[in-house]
């Protein structure tokens, strides 16, 4: 999500941020882990988590012994290229990225009613970038850049989001610095 803070101080963006987005949240503020990214001026590119979701993804890695250095929201496995969204369609369920901070899922039904709404009804060029297996009416409306190689994932569209890593700022018993530097002289 997005949202406009007008502070520079991180203490007190830190502490502001879960209460301007606490209208738009499923769940209690004090459960969700925020992360955001700087867009344009005061804007701010938000990434929030369900904090005992990611608890319990960091808790699979551990079992596996892996330990993860970044974890994304999936929309940013999409390429992005600018003023063109992204579609992904795949099982019943869309993915759409509209920027290198933003975008969305939703059921297949309802990306035409959503799509739409991507765009100013003065732009005559409506472009999207689609993968999918699938055809359907609506795609005739907008001009299609097939995508061929779906099925890759390319590092360039994963950096465009790493500053949404929902890694920063979490911290674990295992992630502290106190167990990682006594745990070499125990």
């Amino acid at each position: 999500t997005r949202t406009l803070l007008i502070t520079t101080n991180h203490r007190q963006l830190k502490q502001a941020l879960p209460y301007a987005l606490e209208e738009s949240l499923v769940g209690e503020v004090e459960d969700q882990h925020f992360v955001w990214q700087a867009e344009t001026g005061s804007m701010l590119a938000v990434a929030v988590i369900d904090r005992t979701r990611l608890k319990e993804w960091m808790q699979a890695l551990k079992q596996q012994k892996l330990r993860a250095k970044a974890i994304l929201p999936d929309i940013f496995a999409l390429p992005w290229v600018e003023n063109t969204p992204t579609v992904w369609l795949r099982e019943g369920q869309a993915w759409v990225r509209t920027g290198a901070y933003s975008g969305f899922s939703c059921p297949a039904m309802s990306l035409p009613l959503l799509i739409d709404s991507l765009f100013e009804e003065s732009n005559q060029e409506r472009k999207i970038q689609l993968y999918t297996d699938q055809a359907a009416d609506w795609q005739t409306r907008f001009t299609v850049t097939p995508e061929t190689q779906s099925h890759v994932l390319l590092q360039k569209s994963l950096q465009a989001g790493m500053g949404l890593n929902l890694l920063n700022g979490y911290q674990d018993e295992s992630m502290s610095n106190f167990n990682r530097n006594w745990r070499r002289w125990k």
